[in-house]
């Protein structure tokens, strides 16, 4: 019921090992843990002098963890092997597993605090992911941007802190540092924190800043992907972004890079026989028609300004 990772398989002495108990439940574990009771049973004695009757009286989420701290005696992982972190110690199966592997005399860390960053995809909040919904419904803390709708925002648990993080051009609620700060901040707090923002979090969300910053402290972190706008903007204004008589690749850019320039490889966007995708564009576009028509692209070539792409009220 719990991931065990480690950087090779025969694991080296000294090597750390991932205990990864976020997002086991007991009800959904409860018959892996019943079907291998009997292979616990042979595989005696079981962590700490615990017998299998003891174990079960832990309910299910005792008997998963128990298997998993088998598991690791099983494939060599011994107690001076090296440090074992657990993830998710604050839930049934991993504060269990804690318990157990620190009786069985293991050198281990556990943490309670994660981050998912999840997309809540471009508006319409039937395009978010079954996972993402799924997220938002057991999160302790939403931190969420501009680009969310009431309808996704309305998945999220009422028990949940809410904290609007939301940017619009020249005016942003908080720095992106102190976002960043505020996800460690929250995360070492021991709570489950999700990071919902528009489209994907890994196309022009970043979202990869986020992911460095958190994993620098030591904080884990899960991505969950969402619909980006420009494929929910295809399915909505019914243009597709490949086809095979017009348009055999489709390349996505941003119009507002970091420094506030546009400064876009012109040549390689006005080839032919492409989709061009320009988010953030509505502020440079005068200066990327002009430098997509001085690098080739004829002035005729048909073209759309899409707006809030799958909302209500979307328009071209």
């Amino acid at each position: 019921g719990m991931v065990v990772e480690s950087s090779d398989q025969r694991h080296r002495p000294g090597d750390p090992v991932l205990l990864n108990g976020w997002g086991v439940g007991e009800s959904h574990w409860g018959g892996l843990a019943q079907r291998a009771r009997v292979k616990a049973d042979w595989l005696l004695p079981l962590p700490g002098g615990m017998t299998p009757s003891q174990a079960m009286a832990l309910g299910t989420a005792g008997y998963t963890a128990m298997l998993c701290v088998m598991a690791l005696q099983q494939n060599g992982v011994a107690t001076d092997h090296g440090p074992v972190l657990v993830t998710g110690a604050n839930g049934g199966v991993g504060s269990i597993a804690t318990m157990l592997l620190a009786t069985a005399g293991f050198d281990v860390t556990a943490t309670t605090g994660r981050v998912a960053l999840v997309g809540a995809g471009p508006g319409d909040a039937e395009l978010i992911t079954l996972k993402g919904a799924r997220l938002l419904q057991t999160a302790e803390v939403v931190i969420y941007d501009n680009l969310v709708s009431q309808g996704i925002l309305d998945l999220i648990s009422p028990t949940a802190e809410r904290i609007f993080v939301g940017k619009m051009a020249g005016n942003h609620t908080m720095p992106q540092d102190d976002i960043c700060q505020l996800l460690v901040d929250k995360a070492q707090e021991g709570k489950f924190v999700v990071r919902l923002k528009g489209g994907d979090p890994f196309v022009f969300g970043r979202g990869g800043e986020e992911m460095d910053v958190l994993l620098e402290a030591g904080v884990p972190v899960d991505i969950v992907s969402g619909v980006t706008a420009a494929l929910g903007a295809a399915a909505s204004f019914g243009f597709p972004l490949t086809h095979r008589d017009h348009a055999q690749s489709c390349v996505f850019v941003t119009g507002h890079l970091k420094d506030h320039t546009v400064e876009l490889d012109w040549p390689a966007l006005a080839r032919p026989g492409q989709t061009v995708v320009i988010y953030m564009g509505v502020t440079g576009l005068e200066t990327i028609s002009r430098e997509l028509q001085a690098a080739g692209l004829p002035g005729d070539t048909p073209a759309a300004l899409l707006y809030r792409a799958t909302w209500p009220n979307q328009h071209a």
